[in-house]
């Protein structure tokens, strides 16, 4: 689809449906939902009037609603995409998802994101592997120096959370915590969790759960995030 000519017209429509299913009650089991962006929204110029507009239509806050932005799109490094990032950073939409490859390093200084990703290729063996450790450490510490959030992706260990979470890393992502659910198991599991007051969080320490950043279930494995 990224390379199709109608990504700009389906990237948009998922954008507004998603802002619809919220207002409607279909996402509010989860704290915010997530979107993955195609490069052609971004080139097209719109995509800050495009978000805006559709979150205005159904009367939502901006915080409920995150991007998710490919690492080989903000490589490119080109004025257009650049310039629209900004525009919806300033308009308080998060930017999230951003990788920790050496390509994002190199972009880091420019593309204005909210949260690192860390990487599941990092992830696997990071409790037998001190190589792999020391790169998740390193990750960590850069986003905490740069004020950005951290989540690691393809957490499905107790080992993997254990050391995750004694390094600071207060989001993960994996089968750790869930499979790929349809829309409504989803929804109903994110409820559990909350009627039976299991945190939002897994990584982070209990006693610092009301003071993260809010966020919902995520559909593809997850417990921290919801995406669309």
């Amino acid at each position: 689809m990224e390379s199709s000519r109608h990504a700009r017209s389906v990237g948009n429509w998922v954008i507004d449906e998603a802002c619809r299913r919220w207002r409607n009650g279909g996402a509010r089991g989860c704290a915010c939902i997530g979107v993955n962006l195609f490069g052609e929204q971004l080139r097209a110029g719109d995509l800050p009037d495009i978000v805006t507009a559709a979150l205005a239509r159904r009367h939502l806050p901006t915080k409920v609603l995150e991007l998710e932005l490919k690492e080989n799109i903000a490589v490119r490094q080109d004025e257009g995409v650049l310039a629209a990032l900004h525009a919806l950073r300033d308009r308080g939409i998060a930017i999230d998802d951003f990788g920790t490859g050496f390509a994002s390093l190199v972009t880091l200084q420019n593309v204005p994101v909210t949260r690192l990703k860390i990487d599941r290729s990092f992830i696997t063996h990071v409790a037998e592997e001190a190589h792999d450790a020391a790169i998740v450490e390193a990750a960590l510490t850069l986003a905490r120096k740069l004020g950005l959030r951290v989540i690691a992706e393809g957490v499905e260990t107790e080992a993997q959370e254990s050391l995750l979470r004694a390094r600071g890393c207060a989001e993960g992502l994996g089968f750790r915590y869930g499979r790929a659910l349809p829309p409504a198991e989803l929804l109903a599991a994110s409820w559990q969790r909350r009627e039976d007051g299991a945190p939002i969080y897994p990584l982070a320490p209990a006693a610092r759960q009301g003071h993260s950043p809010a966020q919902g279930h995520r559909r593809d494995g997850g417990a921290p995030l919801a995406r669309a």
